[in-house]
């Protein structure tokens, strides 16, 4: 970073387009692929494609792509938090009898596909918290 809080690399558009959120991926990916229609179009009476509109369709149809199978984990996701909140009690009581049995809980985390650093360390929290609280 520069003093005035500027980043001194210079990454391009499409690296910064493909940092956006799924949603805003896809809605630029569907843009870039019209911008690339229309220069096609415009283009195509001289008898010429020029390199913009090829570049706008192919960056378009990666944004697109992009952006669809980030939503689509997004939603998995969801899902899975949700089916995790759904089984809170059972997965804590779980994670207290391995413990109480000298194991470790992390492993039961693993096993059961949670790897969410935050989701991990409230279970973990909790669960200390019930221990401490039957002791």
């Amino acid at each position: 970073m520069t003093t005035d809080g500027l980043p001194t690399d210079n990454r391009g558009v499409f690296l910064e387009l493909m940092r956006l959120r799924p949603k805003y991926r896809l809605i630029a990916g569907i843009l870039c692929l019209v911008a690339g229609v229309v220069c096609t179009v415009a283009l195509w009476e001289r008898g010429v494609i020029w390199g913009a509109a090829i570049c706008f369709l192919v960056f378009g149809l990666i944004l697109t792509g992009s952006g669809l199978l980030g939503m689509k984990s997004e939603k998995r996701q969801r899902e899975f938090l949700a089916s995790v909140r759904r089984r809170k009690g059972e997965i804590l009581q779980v994670m207290i009898n391995t413990r109480k049995q000298g194991r470790n809980p992390i492993r039961y985390l693993n096993e059961q596909g949670i790897h969410d650093p935050e989701l991990r360390t409230a279970l973990l929290d909790e669960m200390n918290a019930r221990l401490k609280g039957e002791s």
